[in-house]
This record gives C-alpha cells, structure tokens and sequence, in this order.
C-alpha cells in the first residue's frame, strides 16, 4: 500500500516537473520571438526610410500647390478674461496633408505606418496671439505620420493666450464670440515655382468631443471661416483660418454677488424718506447707502476692461442710483 502512494506521489511530481519545464521554456522562447518581430520590424522601417529620404530636402515643399487641412481639437477654456480681454485654450491642431515624394509599395516594403521626423511640414503662425507673432511650431518634436500613399498626419498640443474683443453691455447676461485665427505661411515667396500653401475648405474644422466644461462659460456655439490676405506688398496671398467660439455666461455667482445687492440696495433707498427727521439718522442711513455703492461699483469696474465703449448697462444703473442718493 505505502508502495503504491509512492509510487503515485512520484508520478505527480514526474508530471508537475514537466509542467515546470514547459512553462520555463515558453518564458524563454515568447521574449526572444518577441524581441526578433520587434527588430524585424525596425530594420524595415530603416530600409524604408533609407529609400524615401536618399534624395529627400526637408527645406523644399512637394512640388505642387500643398492642400493643408487644418483641424483644431478643442479641449479646455481655460480662461476668459472680459478685464484683459484675453481667451486662454488649451487643445491641439491636427494638420493632414500629401507628399508625393513619400510613396512606397507595401509589398515591397511591408510597413502601414510610419512615423518621420526629417521630412518637409507645413507653417503656420497665431495672427491674434497676445504672445506677438505665434508659431504654431512642434515643440515636443513629435514625428508626422506617414501612410503608404504619401499622406500626413501631424498633431501639435496648444497652450495659447489669444485676444478676444469683448462686449460687456450685457453683464453679466452677456455672450462673447472669441476666435482663434491663424495664417499660412506663403512659401512661393521663397520658393516661386511650388505653387502656395492652400488650406483644404472640406477637410477644415473644429473638433469638441474631447472639450472639458468651464465652471464659468457654456460653448453654445462654434464654427470655422476660411479667408486669404495679401501678403506684405509682394501681391501674394496667404490662407487664413478662424476658429471661431462663442461662450454664454453662467450668471448664478453674479446673481447673488451683484444682482440681488444692487436691489436690495435700490428698495433700501427709499427708505430714507420713511426714517423721521427727528431721529437724526436720515444723513448717516443715506451715507451709509452711499457707501454700498461706491463699494460694489469698485468691484464691478475691477472686473471689466477699460475701454470706453460697450460699458456695462448694470453699472449705468447703480452709478445713476448713487447720484440719485447723492442728491436727495
């Protein structure tokens, strides 16, 4: 009996060893495999980029009017500044175009996809960045990439400061249409017999499934504009783009901050002609009215820009009813 346990005990430990091996000599083999379909696939990628850029100049455009789409992803309003008159955005530009020089045969090169950093890409610049003139440049040096039909694809991240011409009449009901607009840069001046950089109207637009909500403003509306101006005095035209962006306010905070006061405020003016005379509080009640005022509209200029135009009507009216009070 105690032959036969044995006997089993070792069969299992036979087998559990077995299982040990195999398992040890997959763990040793699926790295190297890995490892071998990792290198195939960079020395294909090597040879490729060995044949498509021999006779590559990074300096000269593709040889034919470039067709530029150009697509903003709109992910954060981080701010807008009605005081500065500034819309700061966070978000990233996709920019798709075709190289002619950049085609390869699959079958002779067995790469979908690839990523390039030393080949030719499109320019743009921030008209109405506060930073000056913006170039909307790869600052993390992020590759194109390229398809097998010399197709490109280029997304840059944005963190920009923009002016926004604002109008605060409303306030704090008020509505402003920010934009951001952005110019190609029109390379025939350098290099005449390429054509111009031209950007594509169908393949334009502006993207917001990914935008986070601001605890300030609503995005009620959004669209793009496609225009060209003449560049310098050379006669030439450069493409232009609009993003343009219009933002309700969200006027709770205001409500209670500014709206309710100033009425209260107002019922509490007419109060002044129910005091008696004879308690002798009537001049220190209307100073003290008086006072209130002055203070929210402090604070309320604090908040709006200094420009003479587009004053905000609810300013208007307190300021009115303090001269009123002055006057009684």
């Amino acid at each position: 009996m105690k032959s036969a346990e044995f006997i089993t005990m070792t069969s299992r430990t036979w087998d559990l060893a077995k299982s040990f091996k195999f398992v040890a000599l997959i763990l040793l083999i699926l790295p190297r495999k890995l490892s071998t379909g990792i290198n195939a696939t960079y020395i294909e990628e090597k040879k490729l980029w060995s044949f498509l850029l021999q006779n590559y100049d990074i300096d000269i455009p593709p040889s034919r009017p470039i067709a530029v789409s150009v697509r903003l992803s709109f992910r954060a309003l981080v701010e807008l500044d009605i005081a500065k008159e500034k819309m700061v955005f966070g978000g990233v530009f996709v920019f798709t175009w075709n190289d002619p020089r950049l085609l390869w045969n699959v079958s002779q090169y067995p790469v979908r996809m690839t990523r390039m950093t030393k080949v030719w890409r499109p320019v743009f610049i921030i008209v109405n960045s506060l930073a000056g003139t913006q170039w909307i440049w790869n600052e993390f040096n992020m590759a194109p990439l390229a398809l097998p039909d010399g197709n490109m694809f280029l997304e840059i991240p944005a963190f920009t400061e923009c002016k926004c011409e604002v109008n605060p009449s409303l306030f704090p009901f008020d509505e402003q249409l920010c934009g951001i607009e952005i110019i190609g840069w029109p390379i025939e001046a350098i290099y005449p017999s390429f054509g111009s950089q031209q950007i594509q109207e169908n393949a334009t637009g502006l993207d917001i499934v990914t935008y986070i909500g601001n605890g300030e403003w609503e995005l009620v509306d959004y669209g793009t504009r496609n225009t060209s101006i003449e560049y310098c005095c050379s006669g030439l035209r450069a493409p232009t783009l609009t993003f343009f962006f219009k933002f309700k306010r969200l006027n709770e905070f205001y409500l209670v901050n500014f709206i309710l006061p100033s009425v209260a405020m107002s019922i509490l003016v007419v109060w002044t002609f129910v005091l008696p005379v004879e308690t002798g509080e009537r001049v220190s009640y209307s100073l003290t009215i008086m006072l209130s005022y002055t203070v929210l509209l402090t604070l309320l200029s604090s908040m709006m820009p200094t420009a003479s135009v587009n004053m905000p009507y609810i300013g208007n009216v307190v300021n009115g009813t303090r001269n009123i009070k002055g006057k009684l």
